[in-house]
Order: C-alpha cells, then structure tokens, then sequence
C-alpha cells in the first residue's frame, strides 16, 4: 500500500517539491505515527494508505488535484488517535480530558506549521471532538458523532473527500470485523449516515464512472 501511495504520486502532475512532500507524509504515517498501532489484530497504517490511495487513485476517486488534501488524508487520524508522537511527548490517558483537549490543539498548530493552515483545517474537520465520554450512553455518543459528520458534509470543505473515503473503509471492513458484537455495534453507528455520505458523492466534482461506484460501494455498506 505504501509502494502504491508512492506510485500514485508520481504519477500525478504536482511539483516534485509537492510529490516529496507527501511521499515524505505517507512514510512518517507507517513508519513514526501510526508504527505498532492495530485495529482488530491488522496494522493501522494500512487504513490511512487506503483512505489516501482511494482519492487519489484513477481507479478510484481520481481526486489528484490538492496535494493538500492527500497530505491531510494520509494523516487524517493522527491528530485524533496519537497526537502526542506528532509532537515528541508522552501519551495522556483518557481520563485526562483537559489535558488531551490541549494536546490536540496543540497537535493542530503543528499541523499548521509543517504543512500550512489549510492542512491543520482539513484535520480539525475530520478529527472527532475529544470529551468525557463516561458520562454519555452509546446512542448519545453516536449521536454526537453523526452530528459531526453531517455538518462536515454540508459544508464546503475539501475534506469531506477524506470523510468519504475514510466512511466506505470503515463500512466495507466491517464484514472482515471478527467481533460480532463490535461489528453490530459500528453498523448501527454507520448506517444513519450513509444518505449524507451518498448525497455528497453524487452532488460531488468526481466522474459518472465514479459515482456510479461510490453508489455501489454506499449500497453494498
């Protein structure tokens, strides 16, 4: 996937500053921020290369026209998941809700730093709200987290490409989730937000080709 990241980029028409940058970006996702991370027993960094290689790939979105929005993809969940490898310092725990507020924002000015302010906005969209989650129940929490999204897709940010991407991965992984439960659990979390998520597609800039196939890849999820 990595390999395929790279290709995608040298095959687009970017700059080669632009092109080393975020074959630099895709790197430091597998090999600093999202090293030894798992989600249900895979590498995480295999997600984040697939949200990115999906918008840029012309098989697929073939969005190839923001360098900044790959950028933003290919790290879309670092500020949100390990904030504090970004910035060189000690992971909080979760009890610690004042604390992690203020390393994300801080994670987000680094953003801004490294990779400019569209960037760091692109990440704040995508990133999920930090808060004290013991004192809301499953649906209140979901609830919230829909919330988020659909106000990200009626807006007018270039990084509802990364939601959209980021959304068919999580749906589609779903039938390859080994935990019944969990899996029955993220479905209901998902399924709400499938007609905003297909509304957006094809309202979208993409080719008929492709929107045909997001429309099958929302059915099928």
């Amino acid at each position: 996937l990595l390999m395929r990241a790279v290709l995608e980029v040298d095959n687009t028409t970017w700059s080669d500053d632009e092109k080393e940058i975020v074959r630099l970006t895709a790197r430091d996702a597998v090999e600093i921020y999202h090293k030894g991370e798992k989600r249900d027993d895979h590498t995480f960094a295999t997600h984040v290369l697939r949200v990115a290689n999906r918008i840029v790939s012309p098989n697929h979105f073939n969005h190839r026209n923001s360098p900044n929005l790959i950028k933003a993809a290919l790290l879309h969940d670092v500020v949100e998941n390990c904030p504090e490898r970004l910035l060189g310092e000690e992971k909080l725990p979760k009890s610690d809700i004042t604390g992690r507020i203020t390393q994300q924002k801080r994670a987000l000015d680094a953003i801004a730093d490294m990779y400019g302010q569209e960037v760091a906005d692109m990440f704040a969209a995508v990133s999920n709200e930090i808060y004290d989650k013991t004192r809301f129940s499953d649906d209140e929490r979901q609830e919230k987290y829909r919330d988020q999204v659909i106000k990200l897709m009626k807006s007018g940010s270039d990084a509802r490409y990364i939601k959209l991407s980021d959304f068919i991965d999580n749906c589609l992984g779903l039938e390859y989730n080994p935990e019944v439960d969990k899996r029955a659990k993220l479905a209901r979390k998902y399924q709400p937000l499938i007609p905003y998520m297909l509304r957006f597609a094809l309202s979208s800039d993409l080719s008929a080709e492709v929107k045909r196939d997001i429309e099958a890849e929302l059915i099928k999820a």
